[in-house]
């Protein structure tokens, strides 16, 4: 057995730390708590309203800003997206249990011309 080579040693014990890094980030990337988990997001678009679950969901009713019931839902499969055709532009109301969304409905710009442009 020769001499010791600090430089191959250095650069070893540099590959076995950078090793033992990227291991400790990735299992905090991992375990780190995320955010509020959504049960289901709800847009509008064209006058009508979208329901996406992210879970099995139950009983989603479209209400609008009064209170009428405009659609309802007994069951919406995870992944799935269910869609309410409102009449007019307005304020809507996502509703599953105690939980509620407020949806915005307008109508799509229409494009206009630019002055010089045919």
């Amino acid at each position: 057995m020769g001499p010791i080579d600090f430089l191959k040693l250095g650069v070893f014990l540099l590959g076995i730390s950078a090793l033992i890094l990227a291991s400790i980030a990735l299992h905090f990337y991992l375990t780190q708590p995320r955010g509020p988990y959504e049960k289901f997001w709800a847009h509008c678009d064209f006058n009508t309203v979208i329901v996406r679950a992210n879970e099995d969901l139950r009983n989603v009713s479209v209400l609008d800003v009064n209170g009428t019931l405009i659609c309802s839902f007994d069951e919406i499969p995870k992944g799935s997206d269910k869609i309410c055709k409102v009449s007019e532009e307005g304020i809507y109301r996502v509703v599953l249990g105690k939980e509620e969304r407020a949806i915005i409905c307008r109508s799509p710009i229409a494009p206009t011309s630019v002055p010089g442009r045919d």
